[in-house]
């Protein structure tokens, strides 16, 4: 069960042309993956105002489907945004298994979308040279997966 939305004046919806250099933007500030940028695999969270709130993705590998760039402005930050943007991803999406890759600090936040942890022999190998980059800039990272 995914939580319920704490940010009700939100809109969260495909990601438009529009949207390409804000969702770049905030990526690049927050050092998230940009990589393999295609703009139909991001949704965005706009405010009651149309002000951008915030982004996230399900990136397309060969052997799975990753959460990815799960970010808030800092403008943003402390409402149920993220939140609000991972669950609307997850109603969105038909795929029956969703990984992602997170640090352990984060996890805490991904199980109450029901994600749990994998053990090392579980992972896509598609996502290992993610993994392994961001270990060596961060340390210790994990990966999760969500069943549907």
């Amino acid at each position: 069960m995914l939580p319920t939305s704490v940010s009700t004046s939100l809109a969260v919806s495909p990601a438009r042309p529009t949207d390409v250099g804000l969702i770049q933007a905030l990526l690049e500030a927050e050092d998230l993956d940009r990589s393999a940028f295609v703009l139909g695999d991001f949704v965005v969270a706009k405010d009651a105002t149309g002000r951008f709130a915030g982004c996230a993705r399900l990136k397309h590998y060969d052997d799975c489907i990753e959460l990815s760039s799960v970010a808030v402005s800092p403008a943003h930050r402390g409402h149920g945004v993220g939140s609000t943007i991972v669950a609307a991803l997850l109603q969105r999406s038909m795929a029956p298994m969703i990984y992602l890759v997170c640090e352990p600090k984060e996890v805490a936040f991904f199980c109450r979308f029901g994600f749990v942890v994998l053990p090392r022999q579980d992972r896509p190998i598609s996502l290992e040279p993610k993994l392994c980059a961001y270990e060596a800039k961060l340390g210790a990272m994990v990966v999760m997966k969500c069943e549907r």
